[in-house]
């Protein structure tokens, strides 16, 4: 498992974790202790010389569990740093609220200093390369969080149900219907199925069993009320029952709710001698609907900087050219005044953008730059 940029890497990392004066609860934390796993599994695996596949087993488990808690706070890396050093409580937090850093001590300011290099260094680091250090040390052909399952019904093999979930207009469905693309020459199609037709879900699957292509029935913003109709015939085809499997098509549905079916507090046990015995087995059967989907991938919302580098991108890719402290600027402006940072956010920034610069160089006479911006917001 030897990769020497990796493991240097994760080694300069750990010792700066480990060099913290005064910030070292950023790390005691469940996100925190994973992360130096991480590091200390990168780190290791080569000096305990290790089987490859003892390695990279491990190496995996600790990336899959780093990412897993990240996720769970549906944060990313650069914005769980910050959250944790603004409510970090510690000697120079709490001076400060009563001194200003001109009179604390020279010891502590330079500790701080120190402290703040470092975390920004890790703040740099991003949750990609992380994933290239990973799939580096793993030998993997693909990074570890990658859609291979689509590859898997293509080839025959048998292919899991897919929920993909996370922030709105965070790229879920467009990843789904760019998997057309790529594949549709291998025999792929692509079937969207709106939520009032799901009830027909099992008979769309029993008329695809014996076509020769490979399905993937896409279902976009997935959610459900109680006995919900819908719910049921899902259920039937994500459960493989007899009727229903059939191996050449899986469902990928997008939702913005990790748990798909509505739950209210009234739903909540209240035990009286007129309820249910095991009424959380009825509420837990609603939170564990979800589960059935063989996959889950999480989208992380996206922080500044990836917002920036799309805009970026999509503003080459359309011919739009601003300077790129004005064109990020105005990127910022729209995301706080609009809805927020999102790749969705991003494309109808420059789509706008775009067609304003447009009709500015057809009538010149017309406000342009910032102010013309501001007034059209």
């Amino acid at each position: 498992m030897t990769n020497y940029p990796a493991i240097a890497s994760s080694r300069l990392l750990l010792h700066q974790v480990a060099s913290l004066l005064l910030y070292q609860s950023v790390f005691h934390n469940e996100v925190g202790e994973a992360f130096v796993n991480l590091l200390q599994t990168l780190h290791q695996g080569d000096r305990y010389r290790e089987t490859y596949q003892v390695a990279s087993v491990r190496c995996l488990q600790a990336y899959g569990n780093w990412f897993k808690t990240l996720a769970a706070r549906n944060q990313s890396w650069q914005d769980f740093l910050t959250t944790q050093i603004l409510r970090d409580d510690n000697p120079f937090s709490q001076k400060v609220q009563w001194m200003s850093v001109q009179d604390l001590s020279p010891s502590l300011t330079a500790a701080v200093k120190q402290d703040l290099q470092t975390l920004q260094n890790l703040y740099d680091c991003s949750s990609q390369q992380i994933s290239q250090w990973v799939q580096a040390a793993s030998q993997l052909p693909v990074a570890p969080v990658a859609l291979k399952n689509t590859e898997f019904l293509l080839a025959g093999y048998p292919a899991l149900h897919v929920l993909l979930y996370g922030s709105r207009g965070s790229g879920k469905s467009s990843l789904v219907k760019g998997l057309l693309q790529k594949y549709s020459q291998k025999g792929l199609r692509l079937i969207e199925v709106g939520k009032s037709e799901l009830k027909d879900l099992p008979l769309i699957v029993e008329q695809l069993r014996d076509v020769p292509q490979k399905f993937i029935i896409f279902v976009d913003d997935l959610s459900f009320e109680e006995d919900d109709d819908a719910f049921k015939a899902l259920k039937v085809v994500l459960e493989g029952s007899l009727t229903a499997k059939a191996q050449n098509a899986v469902v990928y549905a997008t939702s913005n709710r990790r748990h798909l079916i509505r739950e209210f507090f009234g739903d909540r046990p209240r035990p009286s001698n007129g309820d249910e015995v095991h009424a959380w087995d009825t509420v837990q059967e609603k939170l564990s609907f979800s589960d059935r989907f063989g996959l889950t991938l999480t989208f992380e919302p996206a922080n500044q900087d990836t917002y920036l580098k799309i805009v970026r991108h999509l503003a080459n890719q359309v011919g739009v050219f601003l300077p790129q402290e004005e064109l990020e600027f105005r990127a910022k402006q729209w995301a706080t005044r609009h809805n927020g940072r999102s790749g969705r956010t991003a494309r109808q920034f420059i789509d706008f953008l775009r067609g304003e610069l447009a009709i500015c160089a057809s009538n010149p006479s017309q406000e342009s730059g910032s102010e013309a911006y501001s007034l059209s917001m």
